[in-house]
């Protein structure tokens, strides 16, 4: 009797998750294409100067991640 409940319980659990999941994607596919577009051209006019600077900020942190990951350990 009690794996059946936790059978239903986790069944919950697990129905609540793919629904929270499709629900915080509806605005993403109900959203205008026009709104997309214009996000596009906004990421198109950055400067290559800001592209290789965000490029070595993530490589500076993942450095540093794996240094701190071989300190302490």
């Amino acid at each position: 009797m009690g794996t059946n409940e936790t059978k239903k319980t986790m069944r919950f659990w697990i129905f609540s998750g793919v629904v929270a999941i499709v629900a915080s994607q509806l605005p993403l596919l109900l959203k205008k294409k026009q709104l997309d577009n214009q996000a596009q051209q906004q990421q198109q006019k950055r400067p290559w100067w800001i592209k290789m600077l965000i490029w070595a900020l993530i490589a500076v942190t993942i450095w540093i991640v794996i240094w701190l990951f071989n300190i302490f350990t």
